[in-house]
């Protein structure tokens, strides 16, 4: 999980990925509920979706701490 207070960060990040062909999902405040509940299934079954990119406002409703381990972007 990676998570930054910056959204503008995450989409580089997102970026990167696609390039290097690893599957990902993303979690922010501009996403529907239901889009952000997809990516939480997608993350929690861990058939390909390895990283979840969050935006720090999204996890600071207590998600972060339900996916240990965490990397954070303090950029």
């Amino acid at each position: 999980m990676i998570v930054s207070q910056w959204t503008q960060c995450l989409q580089l990040v997102s970026e990167y990925l696609k390039t290097k062909n690893i599957p990902h999902v993303r979690f922010q405040g501009d996403m529907s509920r239901d889009e952000r509940d997809r990516a939480v299934r997608k993350f929690k079954n861990k058939d390909d979706v390895r990283v979840m990119l969050m935006s720090l406002k999204c996890g600071g409703v207590g998600l972060v701490s339900c996916f240990p381990p965490i990397i954070q972007l303090v950029y």
